[in-house]
C-alpha cells in the first residue's frame, strides 16, 4: 500500500505523518507497550529520552510540528 492510500484509509490525525514518523512511533510503541503515549509525552516535556531510542529527532520533530493535542487524539493501531 502506498503512503497516500494509507493516509486516506487511516484518518486525519494519521494523514499528517510521513512514513519515517509512523515507523518511529511504531518502534516507540513496541518499546513502551500500552503506556506508550504517556512515556512519549513525558519525553517530549522533559527532553529525557531513553538512551536506546534512535528516533529522538523524529519524535521531537512530531511534537514541534503537531503538538501534544495531536498525540492525545490518535489511536493505535490506526483505524482501518
Amino acid at each position: 500500500m502506498d503512503m497516500s492510500t494509507w493516509r486516506a484509509k487511516h484518518g486525519r490525525a494519521w494523514s499528517e505523518l510521513e512514513v519515517r514518523e509512523v515507523l518511529a512511533l511504531a518502534r516507540w510503541k513496541r518499546a513502551h507497550g500500552s503506556r506508550w503515549k504517556r512515556f512519549l509525552r513525558h519525553s517530549w516535556e522533559t527532553c529525557d529520552w531513553p538512551s536506546s531510542c534512535t528516533d529522538v529527532a523524529t519524535l521531537q520533530g512530531l511534537r514541534n510540528r503537531l503538538g501534544p493535542a495531536w498525540l492525545a487524539r490518535i489511536v493505535w493501531p490506526p483505524k482501518a
